[in-house]
């Protein structure tokens, strides 16, 4: 979809969409190592949902989206995300339980670490949709 088409169908519903359940889809590793479970939001086109899980014992990769603005909600269990911004120079340590999210803007790095013994349930929300082949991330 050209920038223009978009730029046209944003906010707007196909006339033949109709409102549906949705649920997460088959497993996809992210760039960083998460295993995340992509919800097919279709006709949306300006946000993307994905489920996923931080495990205990391992910290995943830095990583920047380059355009995309990132929430983390955590739905169980606890994190640790690490995050730094480039223009102010300071990194951030964010802890998050159930219920708090993490927000990431574009061109801040970003790396997880479940804060407990047990596994973090999260969801993953961005806008722009988190393109398939994972070229917004570096």
């Amino acid at each position: 979809m050209t920038e223009h088409e978009a730029q046209e169908t944003a906010g707007k519903l196909p006339e033949s969409s109709t409102p549906s359940a949705r649920s997460a889809g088959p497993p996809v590793t992210a760039p960083d190592g998460i295993v995340v479970y992509p919800i097919d939001l279709t006709p949306c086109v300006s946000l993307a949902l994905a489920e996923g899980d931080i495990q205990p014992g391992h910290t995943y990769g830095i990583h920047v989206h380059r355009t995309i603005e990132q929430v983390t909600y955590v739905l169980s269990g606890r994190i640790r995300a690490t995050t730094h911004d480039p223009q102010s120079g300071q990194t951030h340590e964010i802890p998050a339980a159930a219920g708090e999210s993490v927000i990431t803007l574009p061109g801040h790095s970003l790396q997880f670490a479940a804060a407990d013994d047990a596994p973090a349930h999260v969801l993953f929300m961005t806008s722009p949709p988190y393109p398939a082949d994972h070229s917004d991330t570096v």
